[in-house]
C-alpha cells in the first residue's frame, strides 16, 4: 500500500495554518492526534513490552504457540513465519498481556506481510489484540480483508467496505489501495473503563523519500450501552488457519503494547516464606508462585518477582526457574492473605524440580550473612507470569548439603 507524494504533501499542509503571520500546528486538521481524552499525542508513550522478530528462535518467554495438522512458527530473516499445510493452523501469541489503567489510551501494534494468496472455504488469516473469547483485530479470508470485534467467543466481521474512516480501496482521504504483501504496520488504539472506543489505524507508505509514512485510521468502532471488551489486557496475537488449500503462510515483524503518559500502576504486593529446607548440590526448589484458573478477572493482573531473601548458615547460590515440573507441590493461597485479594497461589512444600528456564541472576549466599535479590532497574523482572506457568525460586550449596534457615519471595500484582 502506498500513495504519491502530492497526496501525502497535502496532508502534511493541512497539519498547519497560519495564524498572526505564523504557521501553527492546525488542532482542526485530522492528521493531529489525540487522545480519547483530549489530550495532544506527543512522544509520552511508554512502551510496557515488546517482542522484536529479529532473533535466533521463538522464545517461550516471549511468545505461545499452538499449532494443528503441521503448523508451525520459525524465524525467517528477521520475520517470525506462520506456517500451516492443508488442514493445519498455528497461533502465535504473546507471553505478556497488556496492562491498561483506567484514565490512559493504550496502543497494541503489530507489524505484518502476507504474500498473495488464495484463500477459500474457512481457511483465513487474522492478527491483532486478542484471545480466544474475547478482543479486536484485523483479518482475512476468502471474501477478502476485514476488522472484527470479539466479545464471547463471537466475532463481528466489518469488511474492508463497510470501515468508518478510510477504506482503503483508494477513494478515502489517504488515497491508498491496501496491499498486504508489502509489509504493514496495524495498530489498535482503546481506552476503556469497561466502555469509550477502538480505533484501528494502517501505516500508509509514501513513494517519496522524502515524505515519512503515517498512520491512518480506517475503522473506529464504539458500542453502545456495553462494555467495548469483557477486559482490557489481552495478548498480541496472530493466526493462520488453512482448512484445504495449499500451504499458506504469512509473515509477523515487532509487536509491542504501549500506554500514553507515564505507567504508574497501583501495586499488591503478594509473599511467601519457607523455613528449614534442606538443599544439596542440585538446585531445590524453594517458593513456588502460579496464576490461579484462567478466569479474565484473574488475567488482569500484570504480575512480577519484586525481591528475595534467603538466609543461611551454608555458603548457597540461588535463583529462579520459569516453567519447570515440580513434585510434591500443595498450592494454596500466599500466607497472610485471603483468596479474593489476590490472583496467585504459592507452594512451599515442592521437594524437586526438573527443567524450567532460567531467568535472572543467580545469586550468592554467604553463611551466616544472608541474601536479597531484586530483579531489574524497577524491581521488577521483565516479563508478566504466563498463564498457569509457575516460576519457583530455587537454591543449592556450593558444596555437600545445607539448610536454608529461611527464604521469602515476593511478587507485585496490578490492581
Amino acid at each position: 500500500m502506498s500513495v504519491g507524494s502530492e497526496s501525502i504533501k497535502d496532508r502534511e499542509f493541512n497539519k498547519f495554518a497560519i495564524k498572526n503571520g505564523r504557521r501553527v500546528v492546525n488542532v482542526d486538521a485530522s492528521s493531529v492526534r489525540t487522545t480519547q481524552f483530549g489530550e495532544a499525542l506527543q512522544t509520552g508513550r511508554e512502551v510496557l513490552f515488546n517482542v522484536k522478530a529479529n532473533v535466533p528462535s521463538v522464545s517461550v518467554l516471549r511468545n505461545q504457540v499452538s499449532s494443528t495438522g503441521g503448523g508451525a512458527v520459525s524465524i525467517e530473516s528477521g520475520e517470525f513465519m506462520l506456517s500451516a499445510p492443508t488442514g493445519g493452523s498455528v497461533k502465535l501469541e504473546t507471553a505478556e498481556r497488556g496492562r491498561y489503567l483506567a484514565g490512559y489510551e493504550a496502543q497494541a501494534g503489530i507489524g505484518v506481510r502476507l504474500p498473495n494468496q488464495t484463500f477459500s472455504g474457512n481457511s483465513f488469516f487474522q492478527w491483532g489484540y486478542y484471545e480466544e473469547s474475547v478482543g479486536f483485530g484485523f483479518g482475512v479470508d476468502s471474501d477478502g480483508v476485514y476488522i472484527f470485534t470479539r466479545n464471547n467467543f463471537i466475532d463481528q466481521k466489518i469488511r474492508q467496505k463497510d470501515w468508518t474512516t478510510d477504506k482503503m480501496d483508494g477513494t478515502g482521504r489517504s488515497k491508498t489501495v491496501l496491499d498486504l504483501s508489502e509489509g504493514l504496520i496495524f495498530h489498535i488504539d482503546y481506552a476503556w473503563y469497561g466502555y469509550s472506543a477502538v480505533e484501528f489505524s494502517i501505516q500508509v507508505k509514501s513513494s517519496d523519500p522524502e515524505i515519512r509514512d503515517y498512520m491512518e485510521e480506517v475503522h473506529r468502532f464504539s458500542p453502545s450501552k456495553k462494555v467495548s471488551v469483557e477486559q482490557p489486557n489481552l495478548y498480541i496475537t496472530a493466526e493462520l488457519n488453512n482448512e484445504n488449500d495449499p500451504d499458506l503462510e504469512s509473515y509477523i515483524g515487532g509487536r509491542q503494547y504501549s500506554t500514553y503518559g507515564i505507567f504508574k500502576p497501583q501495586l499488591r504486593i503478594a509473599s511467601e516464606f519457607v523455613t528449614n529446607k534442606s538443599v544439596s548440590e542440585t538446585f531445590t526448589p524453594l517458593i513456588s508462585f502460579r496464576r490461579k484458573s484462567q478466569s479474565p478477572a484473574q488475567l488482569a493482573q500484570a504480575v512480577r518477582i519484586l525481591n528475595t531473601s534467603v538466609a543461611s548458615s551454608d555458603d548457597l547460590i540461588f535463583g529462579y526457574l520459569f516453567d519447570g515440573v515440580l513434585t510434591g507441590t500443595n498450592f494454596k493461597t500466599p500466607s497472610n492473605m485471603t483468596a479474593s485479594e489476590t490472583a496467585l497461589e504459592a507452594d512451599n512444600s515442592a521437594t524437586a524440580i526438573s527443567g524450567g528456564v532460567s531467568i535472572g541472576p543467580l545469586e550468592p549466599v554467604i553463611g551466616g550473612q544472608g541474601s536479597r535479590a531484586e530483579l531489574g532497574s524497577d524491581g521488577s523482572t521483565t516479563f508478566d507470569l504466563v498463564d498457569d506457568k509457575i516460576i519457583t525460586l530455587v537454591a543449592r550449596t556450593v558444596s555437600g548439603t545445607g539448610t536454608v534457615i529461611v527464604a521469602t519471595l515476593n511478587l507485585t500484582e496490578e490492581w
